[in-house]
């Protein structure tokens, strides 16, 4: 029996609702128990094409470009150092796990009885995407994250126990926002044991409809 599609409205509004109506705890310390709900939402399509090369965190590495010769006459000279490549920023590692606090809440009974009932990896994905927004608004509580999608821009992998998510999506205050996360689950694949994450910058909106990205609680026609 297949419980794909209905069993992921259950989970991708794991976050609307939970998260949304949860007050603002402070940095990485999770909020109270009864202020969590979970709810069904419908699932998000997933995108035929690549994410555009302006997005930041590009879900699949790029083949290193030829090597050019570009030494200029006289010989070559040592950039400056305001040339130098800066590196990303790091992940941000997640101190306390917080999604376990939004399936206990007593509103989210169905979702707790809907998780066993999906695929290995649709499960994997629903509990890392609760996880990455429970994160995110500890992190900043600028941010009200109501969606999560981990294949938003890019394919997830998925290997074992975990989660690598570095096309994600997530969706703030109607705007959406480019996340890359790495989550790792208990052997059980029943909850989340450790998460990383990054938070990119905001996906400008002419290219939400080419990643299937919805404005609203349901996708875009």
């Amino acid at each position: 029996m297949s419980f794909g599609l209905p069993a992921a409205l259950l989970l991708h509004a794991i976050a609307l609702a939970v998260l949304f109506l949860a007050p603002r705890p402070a940095p990485l310390i999770p909020p109270p128990e009864n202020s969590i709900e979970v709810e069904f939402v419908e699932e998000i399509p997933k995108p035929a094409p690549p994410a555009p090369a302006a997005l930041p965190l590009p879900a699949k590495p790029q083949a290193p470009a030829p090597s050019l010769d570009v030494t200029p006459p006289g010989g070559a000279t040592a950039p400056r150092p305001s040339e130098a490549p800066v590196p990303p920023p790091a992940m941000i590692q997640a101190r306390r796990i917080l999604s376990d606090l939004a399936l206990a809440d007593p509103r989210s009974r169905q979702a707790r009885k809907m998780l066993p009932l999906l695929g290995r990896n649709e499960r994997m994905e629903q509990l890392c995407n609760i996880e990455a927004m429970a994160q995110l608004r500890a992190w900043n509580h600028d941010l009200e994250p109501d969606l999560t999608i981990a294949y938003a821009l890019a394919e997830t992998r998925i290997a074992d126990a975990s989660v690598t998510a570095d096309g994600a999506a997530f969706r703030s205050r109607k705007q959406w926002f480019v996340l890359k996360y790495r989550c790792t689950l208990t052997a059980g694949l029943t909850r989340v044991s450790a998460f990383e994450f990054q938070a990119g910058t905001t996906i400008p909106r002419k290219d939400w409809s080419r990643f299937n990205l919805p404005v609203g609680d349901k996708p875009q026609d």
